[in-house]
């Protein structure tokens, strides 16, 4: 996603969200989260994207909040995610999207909103998502050697106790275009109607900018391509990775013909 979103690097630390984006994975968030910096002037964290285009401390840090107890370790769930966020005026996607009680919580003036889509149009295209990621056994060699994607496993994995906790049910367990309507059910759970909006992107710019109360700005509503922008995501890791893997081989090289080089010389003088 970086080429479309950038790297969503924070601003300044004393910025905190306005907007907290509730909306799953494929419902529109890189739009959204364009539309959002638009609307609120600063960086909009995609968190998504974040995991792994920035420094590894933050994917640590989901992965650890993850596995934590929701309940005997609110008040480090809570901290951590109020470090994540520093420095954004608004988050969107997943895994920020299983935080949105918390976040709800740690950040009590902030909307919450909740990017919409029909259920078998967005399974459909977390189907297709799922055919990009290769086998985690291939992913553990793959990124072995990357700042932060070395942990892509480990995140997936720690993900699972907190969907459980959410949801009713693990990750692993067959999902369907239900799977939308169970998001939102849990959303109604955690935050009070008041703060609660949902929003299609499909809709533009108006119903957006009534529920922050500011102008419709004199621009086409950003429609980035959420497909292409996810095939840009994996490609560019698989690619960054293997330019790695072939610098690491080249350098094994040039470290054992060196070595021949010295022994050859070694035995040279006997």
């Amino acid at each position: 996603m970086a080429p479309i979103l950038g790297p969503s690097l924070p601003g300044d630390p004393s910025l905190t969200p306005r907007v907290i984006g509730a909306g799953y994975s494929r419902t529109g968030t890189v739009s959204f989260t364009i539309a959002l910096q638009k609307l609120l002037n600063g960086p909009v964290c995609h968190t998504g994207s974040v995991c792994f285009n920035r420094e590894e401390a933050i994917i640590k840090q989901f992965c650890a909040i993850g596995t934590a107890d929701p309940v005997k370790d609110q008040a480090f769930v809570n901290n951590t995610l109020r470090s994540i966020f520093a420095g954004y005026v608004g988050l969107t996607d997943s895994p920020g999207s299983m935080y949105v009680g918390e976040l709800a919580e740690v950040y009590p003036d902030a909307v919450v909103i909740c990017t919409t889509r029909d259920p078998v149009s967005w399974w459909e295209s977390a189907q297709e998502l799922e055919k990009t990621v290769v086998s985690f056994a291939m992913l553990d060699i793959l990124f072995w050697p990357m700042p932060s994607l070395r942990y892509f496993k480990t995140f997936i994995m720690s993900m699972g106790p907190r969907h459980d906790y959410i949801y009713g049910y693990g990750p692993d367990k067959q999902r369907g275009p239900d799977h939308l309507q169970i998001h939102e059910e849990y959303l109604k759970r955690v935050v009070p109607p008041s703060r609660l909006f949902f929003f299609n992107v499909k809709d533009g710019w108006a119903p957006l900018c009534k529920i922050l109360d500011c102008p419709i700005p004199d621009e086409p509503f950003p429609h980035a391509n959420e497909k292409e922008a996810m095939q840009q995501f994996f490609a560019g890791m698989y690619r960054a990775a293997v330019v790695r893997w072939m610098q690491i081989i080249a350098g094994g090289g040039l470290l054992v013909g060196a070595g021949v080089w010295v022994v050859g010389k070694y035995w040279a003088g006997y």
